[in-house]
C-alpha cells in the first residue's frame, strides 16, 4: 500500500494539476507522514527521546545532496519566545531585501504554515512533490541503517523544510527549534548565528527537571566558533550557556548587558552598550523610533533580541567576514510588519458569522505553560482596559495545569473549560476542576467554537473575551472565528 501511495505522488507530482488534484496529493503526503512515528501527537517521555539522534536526519539530508549547505541560517531555541524572535528576525531579513525561509511549529491551521518563503506557505503541490522526493530517500535510510532506527514525521518534516528552502533559492533561513536543541533535527545546520530566547520550566519529563538541565539541552544549538546571543537569563541558566559557549569558542551576546532597551511598543529604542565589549560588534549601533507590532512586554524583550541578531548578522569582525547589509529602514520596518497569529492577537469587533459586528474585544494567545500564562495576564492589564473578563481555557495534558490558571484565574468574571480535537488535549472536566478550585466560576464546555459563541454572548461591549491554554485551542478559535487561514488540513493529522 504504501509503493502505491508513492507512485500516487511520483505520478500525481508531475502533472499540472487542478486544485481539487493538488488537494488531494496534499493530503496523500500528510497521510504519509501521519504513518511515521510523531512524538507531537503522543506524549513522550526520557526514554523514548533517547530515541533522537542527530545522525539520523543528517543522514537523511545527506542523501538529499546536504541542501542546508546551500543558503545561510540561523537557529532560534528557548523555552518562551522563540517563535516571536524568530518571526520577528525573518520578517526583519525580507525587508532588507533577502529571499528569507523561515521554519516554525507548531502550525495552527495547516501544516503548511511551518514552511515559508518570503512569508508565503509552501504550496500544497510543492510539499507533496517534496514528500515524494523523500520517500525513497527514507526507506532506502531505514534499510540501510537500521541501527539508526525509523525516521520520525518532525524529522522528515525538517528535511523538507531545508530541501524546499534551497529549492527556492533562498539566501537566508531562520529555523525554530521544536523541542530542546540538543537533540533537534534543527540542530544538524550550522548556523552562522544561534539564538537562546528565555528559558523557564516546560517539558520537564523530557528536557530534565532543572533549569540548568533545561539550559544544557537548550544550549546544544551553539555552534563552535559561532556567534550566540541569549535573551536575559536567570544567573543558573546563564552560567550554563557562558560555560558551553566557552567550551565551544563561540562570542556569547546576552541582552541586558550587551544590549539594552528602553521605550514602549510605539517608541521603541535599542542599543549596543558603551563601549562595544569583546568586538562582539563591528562598530557601536542605537536604533530609536522603532515600533513593536506583537503586544506583551514580554514582545519587547524579544523584538530587542531579533534586533541584536539583525546586527550581529551585519557584523563583518563576527560573522566571518560574511556580513549582510541590514539599513536601519529594514531593522523598522520588519519590525512594525511583524505578524504572529495566535500570540495576544486582537479581533475587536469579533467577525461574522458566528459572532455580531458589535461585540466585546476578543484576544487569542496561545499561552501554553504557567510563564507564558503570567505574561499574558500582564500584557492583558497592560493594553486592555475591560469591565469584565471571560476566559476560555484549554490545554494539553503534558501541561501544569495550576501554573497556568493560577495568574488568568484573579482576571476572570467566568470561564468556559473545553477540550481541542489534538489527541493530546486534557479533558475539559479536568480543566473546569482546576479554575472552580481557585474560585472560578465555570462551565465545562464541549466544542471550543461553541464555548466562544457562549462567552462572547455572555460578554458586553466593554468586557474582554480571551481564548487561551494551547495553540490548538487558539487554532480551533480562530476557525470558529472564521479568521483569515491558509487553508486547513484534513483530519488526518490535527492541528498542531
Amino acid at each position: 500500500m504504501q509503493d502505491q501511495m508513492d507512485a500516487r505522488l511520483r505520478i500525481a507530482c508531475s502533472d499540472a494539476l487542478s486544485p481539487e488534484a493538488a488537494e488531494e496529493v496534499y493530503a496523500q503526503a500528510l497521510a504519509y507522514l501521519a504513518g511515521l512515528t510523531d512524538w507531537e501527537r503522543q506524549p513522550m517521555d526520557q526514554r523514548m527521546r533517547e530515541r533522537l539522534l542527530l545522525a539520523r536526519p543528517a543522514a537523511l539530508l545527506e542523501r538529499l545532496g546536504s541542501p542546508q549547505h546551500r543558503y545561510r541560517s540561523v537557529l532560534v531555541a528557548g523555552t518562551k519566545g522563540k517563535g516571536s524572535t524568530a518571526a520577528m528576525l525573518a520578517s526583519i531579513l525580507r525587508a532588507a531585501g533577502y529571499r528569507t525561509g523561515f521554519y516554525s511549529q507548531p502550525h495552527l491551521h495547516t501544516y503548511r504554515e511551518r514552511i515559508r518563503v518570503d512569508g508565503v506557505a509552501i504550496a500544497p503541490t510543492a510539499f507533496a512533490e517534496g514528500v515524494a522526493r523523500l520517500q525513497p530517500h527514507v526507506a532506502a535510510l531505514e534499510s540501510e541503517h537500521p541501527e539508526l532506527g525509523r525516521c520520525t514525521a518532525y524529522e522528515v518534516g525538517t528535511a523538507l523544510a531545508l530541501d524546499y528552502f534551497a529549492r527556492s533559492g533562498v539566501e537566508l533561513a531562520v529555523l525554530e527549534v521544536g523541542l530542546g536543541g540538543r537533540l533537534d533535527a534543527t540542530n544538524v545546520v550550522e548556523a552562522d548565528v544561534s539564538i537562546i530566547t528565555s528559558i523557564s520550566f516546560d517539558h520537564m519529563a523530557i528536557l530534565g527537571s532543572t533549569l540548568p538541565e533545561i539550559a544544557f539541552e537548550k544550549a546544544g544549538i551553539i555552534k563552535p566558533g559561532r556567534p550566540v546571543l541569549s535573551a536575559p537569563q536567570r544567573p543558573e541558566v546563564l552560567a550554563v550557556l557562558e560555560r558551553v559557549a566557552d567550551e565551544r569558542g563561540a562570542l556569547l551576546a546576552v541582552g541586558g548587558r550587551d544590549w539594552r532597551w528602553a521605550g514602549d511598543h510605539a517608541a521603541f529604542v535599542v542599543e549596543a552598550a558603551q563601549p562595544a565589549p569583546r568586538g562582539l560588534w563591528a562598530a557601536a549601533w542605537r536604533h530609536t523610533g522603532l515600533r513593536v507590532s506583537l503586544l506583551g512586554a514580554h514582545q519587547l524583550e524579544n523584538a530587542a533580541t531579533a534586533v541584536a541578531a539583525a546586527q550581529m548578522l551585519g557584523s563583518a569582525s563576527v560573522v566571518e567576514a560574511r556580513s549582510l547589509s541590514i539599513p536601519p529602514a529594514a531593522i523598522a520596518t520588519g519590525l512594525a510588519g511583524t505578524r504572529w497569529p495566535a500570540r495576544l492577537e486582537v479581533i475587536s469587533p469579533p467577525q461574522p458569522p458566528l459572532l455580531p459586528e458589535i461585540g466585546p474585544t476578543v484576544v487569542i494567545d496561545g499561552a501554553h505553560n504557567g510563564d507564558s500564562a503570567a505574561k499574558l495576564a500582564a500584557a492583558l492589564r497592560a493594553h486592555f482596559r475591560f469591565r469584565r473578563l471571560w476566559l476560555v481555557l484549554g490545554v494539553s495534558a503534558d501541561k501544569d495545569l495550576a501554573a497556568i490558571v493560577a495568574p488568568l484565574a484573579p482576571l476572570a468574571a467566568g470561564a468556559w473549560a473545553v477540550a481541542s480535537r489534538h489527541p493530546r488535549s486534557l479533558a475539559a472536566s479536568a480543566v473546569a476542576a482546576a479554575l472552580r478550585q481557585v474560585g472560578v466560576r465555570t462551565t465545562t464546555g464541549g466544542a471550543t467554537a461553541a464555548a466562544v459563541g457562549e462567552a462572547v454572548a455572555a460578554a458586553g461591549q466593554d468586557d474582554l473575551v480571551c481564548i487561551t491554554g494551547s495553540l490548538y485551542v487558539a487554532a480551533e478559535a480562530r476557525e470558529a472565528l472564521n479568521l483569515p487561514m491558509e487553508g486547513r488540513d484534513p483530519q488526518i493529522i490535527a492541528p498542531a
